[in-house]
């Protein structure tokens, strides 16, 4: 389930960050109509409330989902690394056995 996690973290940044520009701008547009169907009550917060919402979430969306695909990039590189520095020491040490006595140190002298 949590194997690729970097992949599917990625996946997910991208996901969230289309479905919140999406709510965003429907957000915003209810909002927006409802101001201006109650008009005759003076309700322009609730217009001025929904253009930030449609222009404030489109705009934040993307920077959220940027910061969760950069770490799941992350991961991804340090996966990377980790297995490549494993199958870097286990030929280093089969390398060192080999030009030792059979990998016994003495470290006494």
């Amino acid at each position: 389930m949590f194997d690729p996690i970097g992949k599917k973290l990625k996946m997910l940044a991208e996901i969230l960050t289309y479905m919140g520009i999406l709510f965003s701008v429907v957000g915003g547009i209810v909002l927006v109509v409802t101001g201006v169907t109650s008009i005759d009550n003076g309700d322009m917060r609730s217009i001025f409330a929904g253009i930030l919402v449609a222009i404030l979430g489109s705009l934040f969306s993307p920077v959220l989902g940027f910061i969760l695909y950069g770490f799941g990039e992350f991961i991804e590189r340090i996966t990377e690394i980790a297995v490549n520095t494993r199958s870097m020491n286990r030929l280093d040490s089969g390398e060192n056995q080999d030009r030792s006595n059979n990998g016994n140190y003495d470290f006494q002298n």
